[in-house]
C-alpha cells in the first residue's frame, strides 16, 4: 500500500505530498484544482506513459515521489527525459521509454497481460469512463478472465460483496423496526414533556421562595443589630443628660516654653560636668616649654614641601614615559637618499631643458626674404633650432616619465613607513614637494 505521495512541479503541483489512510482515501475539491493530477502522476509512475506536457510551467524540473508500507521508495523524475530511483539505484536512458525491470516488483501495480496484444489496467480507471469491462464487449471480458490469475479471487470479492448486501439490507430492516418502536415509545411519552415543564416552573418557585427566605433572615438580623445599637444610644443619651450640669476645667497654659528651659537647663548641666572633668585633668599637665627661633624650621620645612612636590612631578613624568611605546627601529635612510638624489638631478635637467625651450621660444623671426643665401642660411638655422626643440622637447618628456617614475618609487616607499627619527608617518606628496630644494617635506612631530 502507498503511505507517502510527493509532486513536485508536476503540472498544477508546485509542491504537494499525500498521506494515504489505511483504508479508502477520497480526494474532493472545486473543478481544476489538481485531483486528476495526482492520478495522473502515479500511472506514468508506474508506466512511464507520454510525459511531455506534465512539466509545471516556469520549471526546469518535476517529479513523482512515493513510498509503500514495505520499505520501498521509487522517484520518477524528468528533466530532459525520464528517469527512475528505486530503493537508492538510478535508472535514466530507458530505451522505448519503457519502465526499468525493478518497479513492478516494488509497486506491485502491472497491467494484467491479455490473450491477444491488449492489455489490462485493473488499478486506474479512466475520469467520466464507464466501469472496468462494462463498456466493453463479451469477447474483451472473456479475454480478460481467461488471462487472469485473479479470475476466482474476483468471483469470490464479487460473491463477498453480494453476500455484505444482504447483511446490510438486514441491518436497515432491522433498524427501521427499531426506529418504529422508539417512535411509538415517544409518542407515548408525550405528556411527559408538559409534566417536565410544569417541573421546571415549580423548581423556578421553588428557587425564588428559598431567595426571599434568605432576604426575610437578613432583615431580621439588621433589625436586631438595629435594636442594639439604639439602646447604645439610649444609655449615651442619659450619660450626657447627667455631666451636663459640671463645670468645665480651667484652661491650662502652654506648656511648650517650660519644657524648652527645662532642656536648656539639662543640657547647660551637662556642659558643665564636662568642663569640669576637663579642667579637672589639665591640672595634673605641666607648662609648655620655651619656643625656640623657627625661621630656620619653616625654610626647611618649604625645602622639604618643594622637594616633595618635584618628586611627584618626577613620579608623575614617569607614569607618562611608562605608557609610551618604544622608539622605532631607523629603516636603511640610503636607498631613500638616493632616490631624492635622482629626483633633485632630474628636476635640475627638467629646469636645464625648459630654459632652453624659453629661449629657443624667443628667436627673433627671420628678415625679409631678399637675397636667396641668407634666406637658406636662415632656413638651415630654423631646421637646427626646430631640430634642437625637438631633441629638448623628446628629452623633456623622458625626464616627466623618469619623474612620474621616481614620484611613483618615492610614493611606493614611503607608504606605510614612519620617520626614523620622530616616528610620525612620512607623507609621500609633502617629501614630492621638498624634493627639488632638497629640503625634504616632513615635518617632525
Amino acid at each position: 500500500m502507498l503511505t507517502r505521495i510527493e509532486l513536485t512541479n508536476f503540472m498544477s503541483h508546485a509542491h504537494t505530498v499525500i498521506e494515504p489512510a489505511a483504508g479508502l482515501t477520497v480526494l474532493v475539491g472545486p473543478n481544476n484544482c489538481g485531483k486528476s493530477a495526482v492520478v495522473a502522476a502515479l500511472q506514468i509512475l508506474c508506466h512511464n506513459d507520454n510525459s511531455t506536457y506534465v512539466l509545471r510551467h516556469g520549471a526546469k524540473e518535476c517529479s513523482v515521489h512515493i513510498t509503500t508500507d514495505d520499505g520501498h521508495a521509487v522517484t520518477w523524475k524528468r528533466k530532459n527525459s525520464p528517469s527512475y530511483e528505486i530503493d537508492g539505484q538510478k535508472f535514466d536512458r530507458l530505451k522505448g521509454g519503457g519502465a526499468p525491470e525493478p518497479l513492478q516488483p516494488a509497486l506491485r501495480l502491472p497491467l494484467v497481460e491479455g490473450s491477444g496484444d491488449d492489455d489490462f489496467d485493473v488499478h486506474f480507471g479512466a475520469q467520466k469512463s464507464p466501469i472496468f469491462l462494462l463498456n466493453n464487449s463479451a469477447a474483451t471480458a472473456a479475454r480478460f478472465f481467461a488471462s487472469s490469475s485473479d479470475a476466482s479471487r474476483l468471483v469470490a470479492m464479487q460473491k463477498k460483496h453480494k453476500d455484505k448486501l444482504a447483511e446490510r439490507q438486514k441491518e436497515k430492516n432491522r433498524l427501521e423496526a427499531e426506529s418504529k418502536q422508539l417512535t411509538a415509545e415517544l409518542e407515548s411519552l408525550q405528556p411527559a414533556v408538559e409534566l417536565d415543564r410544569q417541573l421546571k416552573l415549580v423548581e423556578q418557585e421553588h428557587s425564588e421562595l428559598l431567595r426571599r427566605s434568605e432576604q426575610l433572615e437578613q432583615a431580621r438580623q439588621a433589625a436586631a443589630a438595629l435594636e442594639t445599637q439604639l439602646a447604645t444610644a439610649n444609655r449615651c443619651t442619659a450619660l450626657a443628660t447627667s455631666l451636663s450640669p459640671l463645670v468645665p476645667p480651667p484652661a491650662l497654659p502652654p506648656t511648650e516654653p517650660w519644657a524648652q528651659l527645662i532642656g536648656a537647663i539639662e543640657r547647660g548641666q551637662t556642659a558643665l560636668e564636662l568642663a569640669a572633668a576637663r579642667a579637672a585633668s589639665l591640672t595634673a599637665l605641666s607648662g609648655p616649654p620655651a619656643l625656640f627661633d623657627v625661621a630656620a624650621l619653616s625654610r626647611t620645612t618649604e625645602q622639604l614641601v618643594t622637594l616633595n612636590r618635584a618628586a611627584e612631578r618626577a613620579e608623575a613624568e614617569g607614569r607618562e614615559l611608562a605608557t609610551l611605546s618604544a622608539p622605532p627601529q631607523l629603516a636603511e635612510t640610503a636607498p631613500l637618499a638616493k632616490l631624492i638624489e635622482q629626483l633633485s638631478a632630474a628636476d635640475r635637467q627638467v629646469n636645464r631643458w625648459q630654459s632652453a625651450l624659453q629661449t629657443a621660444a624667443h628667436i627673433v623671426p627671420p628678415p625679409q626674404p631678399g637675397d636667396i643665401v641668407p634666406l637658406r642660411d636662415v632656413g638651415t638655422r630654423l631646421e637646427a633650432a626646430a631640430s634642437q626643440v625637438a631633441t629638448c622637447t623628446q628629452a623633456q618628456e623622458t625626464a616627466l616619465a623618469e619623474l612620474s617614475a621616481a614620484a611613483e618609487a618615492l610614493r611606493t616607499a614611503a607608504e606605510g613607513q614612519v620617520c626614523p627619527t620622530c616616528g610620525a608617518p612620512l607623507d609621500a606628496e609633502r617629501l614630492l614637494a621638498g624634493a627639488p630644494s632638497g629640503l625634504g617635506g616632513h615635518v617632525h612631530a
